[in-house]
Parts: structure tokens; C-alpha cells; sequence
């Protein structure tokens, strides 16, 4: 109410696909620089940088005093890490890089504070999440499935081929099984990301959709064989 329906709703939207885009996976990026620094943006910054400006014109215009920085565990160690990353900038080998990392971080840190200041609903967050992996689960699947990627490179996925040198594979009854990567980087990282969804799907999502959000993440788990 102290900023206006609107720009509240345009950011908490925004929130929301940061969220999305963010589990979704990290694959589709824009780099910028030369081969050696490049700086990536990736699809997630595109609704992150909408959120923290939208937030940005809302303190601007109806200055809050009282901004809450969350547990003081959790935001030192946020702070702690941009910190040493900016320390670290001059005495890196490519500086700007180093310093597209830091500012990574700074956006990270911001949105923490955001998240903190403005609470979403819980089952907002938990609809993202599971959004997100029941379609990293259908591409991960697909995968399985043609043991091999299925052209989806425009949402970031990487060209998988048995063939290819450092492709993650498991090796049973004498021939190589594809590691699904989904829209992800890596098979542990679409693990990764899915056991960590595992505690705030259980805890927010509607009961009728407890079970499937579980069995999305424990099928995911199970077919990235990631430990």
C-alpha cells in the first residue's frame, strides 16, 4: 500500500521469474568482452535487474527508513563475500571478470534484501520452483529417452553426444548411458538444484500437489545418478 498496487505487483512478478528462470537453469547467456574475460548475462538478470530497479524507483520515490537486512548470520556472510571478491579484483588475472563476479554477487545481495523487505508468498515461491523443474524433468526425460540433446539449444541446452570427450555418462552392461543435463550446465547441478527445492516444495506447496512436486525431484534425482 505505500508504494502503489502496481509497481508492488510489477516487482513481485518480476521475483517470481527471477525465481523461475534462475532453477530453470543457467544455459542461455549473453557474453561480453573478449574470449578470455567475457562477462555473461544470463536469462535470469533479465527479470533480477527488473526487480531491484523497480524497488530502486519505489525507495526513491517513497523513501523507507526502516529497511529489515534479515538475520545477521545470513546477510554478514552475503556481505562477507562481496567483500573478499572486491578485494580479490585488482590481483586477478582479468580484473573485469573478477569484477562481473563481485557485481553477481552485489545483485544477489540486493535481492536477498529485497526478498527480506517484501516477503513473498510462500506458495508463490513454491509454484516457481516446482514450474521450473517439472520442465527440467520433462527435458531431462527427453533425454534419457533419445540419449542425446533434443535441440533445444535456444532455452540453453548444451549439444549432448555419447561421442564427445568429458560428456557425463554412467557405464553399465558394457555400454555408456547418458547423464540427462536437462536445461542445465551439468547433471549435478540439475541434482543439486532439485535437492535443494526438495525442503520448500515439501514445506509450501499445496497438499494436493505435495506428491508430485516430490516425485519430480526424488525422478530427477534418480535419473542424474548425481550423488
Amino acid at each position: 500500500a505505500r508504494y502503489g498496487l502496481a509497481p508492488a505487483s510489477m516487482a513481485a512478478g518480476c521475483w517470481w521469474l527471477t525465481l523461475l528462470t534462475c532453477t530453470l537453469g543457467a544455459g542461455w547467456q549473453l557474453g561480453i568482452g573478449s574470449h578470455e574475460s567475457t562477462i555473461h548475462l544470463y536469462l535470469a538478470d533479465l527479470p533480477l535487474l527488473c526487480t531491484l530497479g523497480i524497488w530502486a524507483a519505489m525507495l526513491l520515490l517513497h523513501p523507507d527508513p526502516a529497511i529489515r537486512f534479515g538475520p545477521r548470520p545470513t546477510v554478514l556472510a552475503l556481505a562477507g563475500l562481496l567483500s573478499l571478491a572486491l578485494i580479490g579484483t585488482p590481483f586477478a588475472a582479468h580484473p573485469e571478470l573478477s569484477l562481473g563476479m563481485a557485481a553477481r554477487l552485489g545483485l544477489g545481495l540486493a535481492f536477498y534484501l529485497y526478498t527480506v523487505n517484501h516477503p513473498p508468498c510462500a506458495r508463490a515461491m513454491a509454484g516457481a520452483l516446482l514450474g521450473a523443474l517439472a520442465l527440467q524433468l520433462a527435458v531431462a526425460l527427453g533425454q534419457v529417452v533419445r540419449q542425446g540433446s533434443l535441440g533445444l539449444g535456444l532455452l540453453g541446452e548444451r549439444h549432448l553426444d555419447l561421442t564427445v570427450p568429458r560428456i557425463a555418462v554412467v557405464s553399465a552392461y558394457g555400454r555408456h548411458w547418458l547423464r540427462p543435463y536437462g536445461l542445465t550446465a551439468h547433471p549435478n547441478l540439475l541434482g543439486g538444484m532439485a535437492a535443494v527445492c526438495l525442503l520448500p516444495l515439501a514445506m509450501a506447496l499445496p497438499s494436493r500437489l505435495t506428491g508430485w512436486g516430490l516425485g519430480c525431484v526424488m525422478t530427477l534425482l534418480a535419473i542424474t545418478l548425481s550423488r
